[in-house]
């Protein structure tokens, strides 16, 4: 499971930062939809969750503050990272 401590802090509060903090979990591996409750990811292979209860809070804070400050941007920048991510690979 992927706990509190693996989640990227997000202190660049600007668009730039959104984006690279998406980029960031993109590349961890740890993207997911931003409608989606983090206590729902699951890993394919097992079924278990994939984060901790201290990570989904965490999750849960950063994705109220980003709504918050930049609205839907934050699909945006999630679609982008994701889709980067995959391009790459």
């Amino acid at each position: 499971m992927i706990s509190e401590k693996d989640i990227p802090d997000w202190n660049d509060e600007s668009k730039a930062g959104l984006f690279e903090w998406w980029h960031e979990m993109a590349n961890r591996g740890m993207a997911f939809h931003p409608d989606d409750s983090p206590s729902t990811i699951v890993f394919i292979e097992s079924g278990e969750p994939m984060f901790t209860a201290g990570a989904c809070r965490k999750l849960e804070s950063i994705l109220v503050r980003m709504e918050h400050q930049h609205g839907n941007s934050i699909y945006d920048a999630g679609f982008q990272a994701v889709w980067e991510c995959l391009a790459t690979s």
